[in-house]
This record gives C-alpha cells, sequence and structure tokens, in this order.
C-alpha cells in the first residue's frame, strides 16, 4: 500500500469514526423538553418486546424478572434494567402522529409495551442522527441507542447461567454418581467408580453450576439433531422442583438441554467436562498445588 493510499484509509477511518460518535452522542439533556414515558423503572410490573410476529413477554416476580414468553425462564437483570433506560428518554420534538408512513410508523420496526405504556418504533432521521418514535397521539425523535438496547431475541436476555439465584441444587443425579447435600455439606451417596471425590471439590463443582455461564443458549429440541452422544442429568432443588437435563454431545460442544423449558445451555467440549465429572476439576486442583 503507498503512501497516498495509507493517508486516504486512515482519513476515511477517522471520518467513519467521527461519524459513529455523532450518531450516538446523547443530547444536553436541558434541549430535550418532552418526556416519552411517564413511570419510574420501580414500579413497572411487566414488559412485551414485538417484532412483527415474534414476542418476548417478561413480568416482575418480587426484585427479580423473569421471563414468561416465548419460554419461561431467569432474565439478566443487567439486560433487563437496561430497557428500561427508556423511561428516560426525551425529546426535542413532539407532533402530532398523523402521517405515520412518512415516520416508517405505519408497520413500526419493533413495538415496546410497559404496563399499559407502550411505544412503537419506526425509521431514522439521517440529519437528527435519531430515531422517530410513537407514543400514544405524538411522535418524537429519540437517539437510536434506546431501540438497541431492545433484544432481537430471546436468547439475548435469558440468563446464560444454568442456575441463577433462586434456584438452588440439593441433589445431583449423573449416570456414574450422586451427590447430595445433607446436614449442610456435600456427600457421595452413590458411585459406580472408585475414584474418591473430596469435599473442596465437590464444593467447586456445585459452585461451577452456579456460575458458569453458558457460551452459546439455544430454544428448542432442535440441537438433538447435531448430537452423536445423549445421557440424562437429574437435579433436585431445595423448593423441591426435579429439573432434568438431556446431555448432548458432538465434536465441538456440550449442551445441557433443560427438559422443563427446552432452554439449551451450550459449553466448548472441555468446559461441559468439568460440569459432567468433577474428577477433572479435582486433579486440576491437585496439579496446580
Amino acid at each position: 500500500m503507498t503512501h497516498h493510499a495509507r493517508l486516504n484509509w486512515v482519513m476515511f477511518i477517522t471520518i467513519v469514526g467521527v461519524m459513529v460518535f455523532l450518531y450516538f452522542k446523547p443530547q444536553p439533556q436541558e434541549t430535550l423538553k418532552y418526556s416519552i414515558f411517564n413511570e419510574p423503572a420501580a414500579s413497572v410490573h411487566s414488559v412485551r418486546i414485538v417484532r412483527r410476529q415474534y414476542e418476548i413477554a417478561l413480568e416482575r416476580s418480587g426484585d427479580q424478572w423473569r421471563m414468561i414468553k416465548p419460554v419461561e425462564a431467569a432474565v439478566d437483570e443487567r439486560k433487563a434494567q437496561a430497557i428500561f433506560e427508556i423511561l428516560n428518554a426525551r425529546s426535542e420534538l413532539r407532533i402530532l402522529a398523523t402521517d405515520l408512513g412518512r415516520f416508517g410508523l405505519l408497520q413500526p420496526n419493533v413495538q415496546l409495551f410497559i404496563d399499559d405504556q407502550s411505544v412503537n418504533f419506526g425509521s431514522f432521521a439521517p440529519v437528527k442522527h435519531q430515531q422517530y418514535v410513537q407514543a400514544k397521539q405524538h411522535v418524537y425523535l429519540i437517539s437510536p441507542r434506546y431501540g438497541l438496547l431492545l433484544p432481537r431475541n430471546a436468547t439475548e436476555l435469558i440468563n446464560p447461567i444454568v442456575f441463577p439465584p433462586g434456584e438452588i441444587p440439593r441433589k445431583f443425579v449423573l449416570p456414574q454418581f450422586e451427590i447430595e447435600m445433607q446436614d449442610g455439606q456435600w456427600h457421595i451417596t452413590s458411585a459406580k467408580q472408585n475414584e474418591p471425590i473430596d469435599h473442596e471439590t465437590m464444593v467447586q463443582w456445585v459452585e461451577l453450576w452456579q456460575s458458569l455461564p453458558a457460551a452459546e443458549l439455544t430454544i428448542g429440541g432442535h440441537v438433538e439433531a447435531d448430537s452423536i452422544d445423549k445421557s440424562l442429568i437429574v437435579i433436585e432443588l431445595q423448593d423441591g422442583r426435579v429439573i432434568d437435563f438431556d446431555v448432548l454431545k458432538n465434536e465441538s460442544s456440550i449442551i445441557l438441554l433443560r427438559t422443563d423449558n427446552g432452554i439449551g445451555y451450550q459449553f466448548p467440549v472441555e468446559t461441559g467436562r468439568q460440569l459432567l465429572d468433577p474428577h477433572i476439576i479435582q486433579k486440576k486442583l491437585l496439579t496446580s498445588h
């Protein structure tokens, strides 16, 4: 590449960077006088996100949010809270919603319902670097970041940890052994192999189930078609619920398919093997000491 070509390339990258910065740069709040919503996040009880025929629905349960559609699942609280940033959105423009086609709002790209209020997302205003939205009888212009914070599918919002807060295991039944909490300690209650598992390893192994995020999530049983091996894990929670997992293995990954809601938690093979066999963790601990 010649010096002149490199210089043109640097100038191009700089211009693109400036354009991206200006596009997402928030406007000073003092110039934005029109509110879109009039409800604080703490009082919200339900949320729906609709893209054409695809819908994601959330409900508040105590101080946590849960997905109720298209599947029932715990959600990533950080991502759920990001949705509510639009409650603070303000606009310098407010006009009557009379010519919706002009603003791309006849068939909105996405609709957001927060309790009994709603907002439709339309096209972009290139000069203003903002997006048209409709709330009730008015059209507003707001930063495009609010629309980008809305998940495009349910897996973006589901908590990627197999057992999030509120789901506490008390018993694991795997093909080779059973581990159960008794008197505040984890104990092996049944085993098909002679190699023992020390208490420190069992504690770390259970914590892994409660803290390790999946590399990818899937919904539905289509992942079974790619599996070359299958087994079953049964886990009992402290609240008495019993959850079955189909363990699906292929050459590149291990998937824990939760049968009660159809969510598949996909892990790289090496990581997935640690969830299935605490002996692997024990060997790593021994070699590190």
